[in-house]
């Protein structure tokens, strides 16, 4: 072996020594991990659940210094493989942890003795005292690494975009939605300068007003403090038996299509109890002060009746901001369809309650749900997951245990609006204490 093989113009790479060492033991490893049924990546991802288990996908990414989309790919073959499980964190519903099963315990030996064994070969003949010298001097070169790592991962996050979804729920998600947004500012998170805001039914009312340049009080002045004049579309009791006919709809679909044109056809049999523009007369009002525009941030979604599919509304499909709103909050079997561009469009919650999975360019991800028992076809557990494993930083809120009472005292019709400021209120009380936790993962 030569001495300056690994120095150029009289530089050194020590970089290269290491890959060489790395690359050996990838080789080394390859074919005694064969009866495993098991990749070097997995294995050391199994290393790092041996020394800590119970950990999330991103404590492993840190752990390994490897990039998120490789550790990604690595747990989901071992679920496949079961040798490890992906659940929700007992203590925090938002976040998920990784845990070995009594399938990787039972080979834990094997795997030690196996890495044992390559550690003893490659010091063999060294000196201890060397090899002291040799980790003080690598540990040393890694906090530098990790320095420039940093260095450089700061200027790619202002690349990054971040994305706040905001799910449906009539007066019931517009108000814990603003509360909790307004909470998560008080609590020093300026969310507002997220980069996408999708909304969905309500959720698209309270993203209109919350990328407008109207400031908090505005806001809080117009949407929870002002008595809103409407008649409630739907009384407690004709709101129960729709959710029960949503029900057997899940119940009796055997695809999704099936079960969105089932609710389409509901759609299609809503009657219009005030006019179109009396609608839309309805909407402004309840945006309040000025005019709702759109913006480079803001995105609605409605589900299209003659397609069976869901449809993004931005600011270059040349459709009025109002109109988009009326579609994605017309709610089957309380606001009948929405003409757009020769096409009708019902509530953008029909196959999701939130739609996280339509942000396909965003790196981290907040996540509204009212957490309501509406049955929908694209479960919200399986949706995160999806983004997780394509490498989206994912964080779920749903309403405390205080604002779902305050639902339950106006018997769960999440359209009366005088539930509003108490919602609000409670909401603006749980972002403020969320707001630490929220931030760390923002």
């Amino acid at each position: 072996m030569k001495d300056n093989q690994y120095e150029y113009h009289g530089v050194q790479f020590i970089g290269k020594l290491s890959s060489e060492i790395y690359r050996r033991g990838y080789i080394y490893f390859t074919k005694r991990l064969l009866p495993f049924g098991i990749n070097y990546i997995q294995l050391l991802c199994l290393i790092s659940l041996y020394i800590k288990d119970n950990q999330s996908q991103e404590q492993i990414t840190d752990d390994l210094s490897i990039d998120k989309s490789s550790v990604h790919r690595a747990i989901r073959s071992l679920i496949e493989k079961e040798y490890v499980v992906r659940v929700r964190d007992e203590h925090d519903k938002r976040a998920y942890r990784v845990s070995l099963t009594k399938k990787a315990r039972a080979i834990q030996s094997q795997i030690e003795e196996m890495t044992k064994e390559r550690e003893n070969l490659l010091s063999e003949g060294i000196d201890p005292k060397e090899k002291e010298i040799a980790f003080k001097v690598l540990n040393q070169m890694i906090q530098k690494a990790n320095q420039i790592y940093e260095k450089e991962k700061r200027k790619n996050d202002e690349k990054n975009k971040k994305a706040v979804v905001l799910g449906g729920g009539g007066h019931f998600g517009i108000a814990w939605e603003l509360g909790y947004l307004r909470g998560l500012e008080e609590g020093g998170l300026p969310i507002r300068e997220a980069d996408i805001f999708v909304g969905t039914s309500a959720g698209s009312q309270a993203s209109v007003i919350v990328t407008s340049d109207k400031d908090w009080d505005l806001i809080w002045k117009e949407q929870i403090e002002k008595e809103i004049d409407e008649i409630t579309p739907i009384s407690d009791e004709k709101m129960g038996e729709l959710f029960k006919t949503f029900e057997n709809i899940a119940q009796t679909a055997h695809s999704a299509e099936e079960w969105i044109t089932a609710e389409a056809e509901i759609s299609k049999q809503t009657k219009a109890f005030i006019t179109n523009q009396e609608r839309l007369d309805m909407l402004k009002e309840r945006y309040g002060s000025g005019q709702a525009s759109w913006n480079n941030k803001l995105r609605i979604v409605a589900t299209s009746i003659e397609d069976i599919n869901r449809k993004v509304f931005d600011e270059t499909s040349n459709v009025d901001i109002y109109t988009a709103l009326q579609a994605s909050a017309a709610l089957q079997g309380v606001w009948p369809s929405v003409e757009i561009n020769g096409k009708h469009f019902f509530d953008g919650g029909s196959f999701s309650m939130e739609n996280p999975d339509l942000v396909n360019d965003a790196d981290k991800m907040i996540v509204f749900s009212t957490g309501l028992p509406v049955a929908v076809p694209y479960k919200l557990d399986e949706l995160l997951t999806q983004l997780e494993e394509k490498g989206t930083q994912t964080t779920l809120v749903l309403p405390s245990e205080k604002v779902m009472n305050i639902l339950k005292a106006f018997h769960y019709n999440t359209v009366e609006a005088k539930m509003r400021p108490t919602v609000a209120e409670a909401a603006r009380e749980q972002g403020r204490a969320d707001a630490p936790f929220i931030k760390k993962n923002w």
